[in-house]
């Protein structure tokens, strides 16, 4: 596990985030992944991977802006793509996923319901990190302005990432219907 300390511009040095990760990574196994794909990663970026090569944050959850109707307000982060993590393996995600991502973007983890947290490389939004939403995506090669934005720099990202859903303001919401599958119910209930 490692511990980060982040400073924030709101709230200073403080101790932001645990990852959950035993493997290590190297400056060359970060330069091999640049240099293979001709990417140069924000060095904030490229620090937390050194730091913690990926893994699975504590805490997870991110409230995000909605400025337009098919935004979503919250997701969680399943897990930070690294190197050498099999299925997290940042050579594997950015694979699977470069078709369908912007041009010069790169998946830097895994949100809640098989969505992505996407961070920009390209010359007008380098830096940035964004939301994206499998459900809602085109059919062809996504563009920039697809993505939801989320934060102007790594930094601000993790300094946006909150201890738990119980915090959010859910305020103006209200449950409409629930729906229990009538075998599940017998089963808690001991029917």
């Amino acid at each position: 596990m490692v511990r980060l300390s982040v400073l924030s511009p709101t709230r200073g040095v403080y101790s932001l985030i645990e990852i959950h990760n035993q493997t290590k990574t190297s400056k060359e196994s970060i330069e091999a992944f640049q240099n293979k794909y001709r990417l140069k990663l924000p060095a904030d970026y490229s620090m937390f991977l050194l730091d913690t090569n990926g893994g699975d944050p504590e805490p997870n959850f991110l409230e995000m802006d909605k400025k337009s109707e098919l935004d979503m307000i919250f997701t969680s982060i399943d897990s930070f793509f690294g190197f050498g993590l099999g299925y997290d393996d940042m050579f594997n995600q950015f694979e699977i996923h470069r078709e369908a991502l912007p041009h010069d973007s790169l998946p830097i983890c895994r949100a809640a319901g098989g969505n992505l947290i996407v961070l920009s490389l390209s010359a007008e939004h380098y830096g940035e990190i964004f939301f994206w939403d499998h459900e809602i995506a085109p059919e062809d090669r996504a563009e920039i302005n697809d993505l939801q934005f989320i934060a102007d720099s790594f930094s601000e990202f993790l300094d946006r990432m909150q201890p738990d859903t119980d915090e959010a303001d859910l305020s103006g919401y209200e449950i409409k219907e629930v729906w229990i599958h009538p075998d599940f119910h017998k089963l808690i209930n001991g029917d």
